[in-house]
């Protein structure tokens, strides 16, 4: 689901990448996947935007708290993570009517609230799961 580079910041896997470029993510980035799925490091130049339709293989790479404020500014949609006891954690979304730049209905009966139905071991997971829901959601997957 992610990877840590060396200075422990943690990217987001390349499926969960595609993810976001079909969702219209388009943020300069310094991180990309090659068409293998390397993750690629480009530092030392400035940010562009890999998510180009012209780069069909690849897309940018970039880190869980890049896609939840991308989420949150982009498309309105809000991923926390809610400590429930000692190593239990769950995720939570919320979308507010308002501001949401998705037409997608978060439940059902019409909620725009999602509350993760499992618990998790550690934070940066429940972040991470509840992410990718986010996306999904936007893409109604």
């Amino acid at each position: 689901m992610y990877t840590r580079n060396k200075v422990n910041e943690i990217y987001l896997s390349k499926g969960i990448c595609m993810l976001f470029k079909e969702a219209g993510f388009n943020w300069k980035i310094n991180h990309w996947y090659s068409g293998g799925g390397k993750l690629v490091d480009n530092s030392d130049m400035s940010p562009i935007d890999w998510n180009s339709d012209a780069l069909e293989n690849e897309c940018s790479a970039f880190t869980l708290d890049v896609a939840q404020r991308w989420l949150r500014e982009e498309k309105g949609v809000i991923v926390y993570v809610i400590p429930r006891g000692h190593n239990v954690f769950e995720y939570n979304i919320f979308c507010d009517p308002l501001i949401a730049k998705s037409d997608f209905k978060m439940s059902p009966n019409g909620d725009f609230t999602y509350n993760s139905t499992c618990d998790f071991a550690n934070y940066d997971e429940a972040l991470a799961y509840g992410i990718v829901k986010g996306v999904r959601m936007i893409l109604n997957k």
